[in-house]
């Protein structure tokens, strides 16, 4: 990929003063991106190169250097470890001797690494138990995207009040006819039929890229979004709310009551289109919704996700990765 950028004056005169060359669209946290950058301003550019939050904070930052007019220099961008997916981006900037200056958004997003996936080792059984390491966890207030506390709002407004309010710990497996989930879910207020509409009420959403690379934006044919609603009984309704294809995938899922909450065991089965095998890497994201009764009937309270944002319905850019070992 190429990005060509100008800004003032440049603009005006149909001169592009930066060109980028990234390595790659994306960046993964703990990693390293190579990139290219091109002065094309008549004048020799002061160029700086950082890492900004979402909120503009500056996290980390190339030393500034000089580019003549027409001179490239090769870079080496290091991703903190710490990088959460989606929040930072990279930020170029260019300031030139009569004053003119620029500074662009890089088009490249930083991603949180993929998480390992194991192969099943029960490959009979209708729903096969995940329950080997890593875990995937959700607990922590960055994941809350619907819910989070306005400190501006009184108490009492509904909002996620903590790990013990809302939380879940999950496991993945997967063998070649689809992908095994089990998530121990902590909700202290167990709601299943508050709402007709299935995200209104406590359970599980899950959302596939299958698509090579995954992570393309737009939902497309091979990204798929599920909520695994919970039925009396244990029974669980796979909805379909939002997909790129026209074909949902099927799952098998059962459900059981906990002390703290709940436990979903679910199996997604992929169609033919979609070949699992060891190296694969689909894109991949869990959220899990609170509808607490006494707080706010027929309606979600909270949400909390592993990796992307409240527009996952929409944009599956937002999504984590996982590999198949």
């Amino acid at each position: 990929p190429q990005y060509i950028l100008g800004c003032g004056d440049a603009i005006r005169a149909k001169r592009h003063w930066l060109t980028f060359k990234p390595s790659s669209h994306r960046a993964l946290s703990g990693g390293k991106l190579k990139a290219s950058i091109t002065n094309n301003h008549p004048s020799a550019s002061r160029c700086e190169l950082s890492l900004e939050d979402a909120l503009g904070r500056r996290i980390r930052a190339l030393p500034a250097f000089s580019l003549a007019n027409g001179a490239s220099k090769e870079l080496v961008f290091s991703i903190p470890d710490d990088a959460r997916a989606g929040a930072p981006k990279i930020v170029a900037g260019a300031t030139a001797p009569n004053g003119e200056a620029m500074r662009h958004l890089w088009p490249t997003r930083i991603m949180a690494k993929p998480a390992s996936v194991p192969q099943a080792s029960n490959t009979t059984t209708t729903i096969p138990t995940a329950n080997r390491e890593p875990r995937l966890t959700l607990d922590r207030e960055e994941q809350v995207k619907v819910g989070l506390r306005d400190p501006t709002l009184l108490e009492t407004v509904p909002h996620w009040r903590g790990p013990k309010d809302l939380s879940a710990i999950a496991a993945l497996a997967w063998r070649p006819d689809g992908i095994a989930l089990t998530i121990d879910v902590t909700d202290d207020d167990l709601q299943i039929n508050g709402s007709p509409k299935a995200w209104l009420n406590d359970g599980v959403e899950v959302f596939i890229d299958s698509r090579q690379p995954p992570g393309e934006g737009n939902y497309g044919p091979g990204v798929h979004h599920i909520i695994l609603r919970l039925l009396p009984g244990g029974e669980v309704q796979a909805v379909t709310i939002s997909s790129g294809t026209k074909k949902p995938l099927p799952v098998d899922a059962k459900w059981t009551k906990r002390t703290t909450g709940y436990s979903v065991n679910a199996f997604i089965k992929t169609l033919p289109a979609i070949k699992l095998t060891s190296g694969r890497e689909l894109g991949f994201d869990l959220a899990v919704n609170d509808a607490d009764h006494g707080r706010n009937r027929n309606t979600r309270v909270s949400q909390i996700m592993w990796r992307g944002e409240k527009d996952n319905h929409l944009n599956a850019s937002r999504f984590g990765i996982i590999v198949l070992e």
